[in-house]
């Protein structure tokens, strides 16, 4: 089972504070990449009203988007995202959910499922 849709995470006083450089271009990706665009055309590869809740499909395709712009593999992708505040944005991970936030292993069984051509 998979969410169609994502909340914002973020409240505009935690980007104002946390978020100091607004040129960074993970910000800037962030505001143009048109995310529920991206989440309506990936749910078909879901079900979506049986088994346990999926990771955010948002989170999953911005890490796969990080990890092809800085060429990093899945555990180094996963673990800059625990460590870095503007990764952590443009992904949408809220800070609740930093000290368990993923398994490597989501990314490939997710590009497993969606296959070569539409990764």
């Amino acid at each position: 089972m998979i969410e169609s849709s994502f909340e914002e995470t973020f409240s505009k006083a935690w980007v104002e504070t946390q978020i100091n450089d607004s040129t960074n271009e993970l910000v800037i990706l962030r505001q143009v990449i048109p995310w529920q665009s991206i989440i309506n055309q990936l749910t078909q590869f879901y079900k979506t009203n049986s088994g346990r809740l999926g990771k955010s499909l948002r989170v999953i395709v911005a890490l796969v988007i990080l990890s092809r712009l800085r060429s990093l593999s899945d555990d180094k992708v996963v673990e800059q995202v625990k460590e870095n505040r503007y990764m952590q944005y443009f992904c949408n991970v809220p800070d609740t959910e930093i000290a368990t936030f993923m398994n490597p292993s989501v990314l490939c069984r997710f590009r497993q499922r969606l296959g070569v051509k539409r990764v």
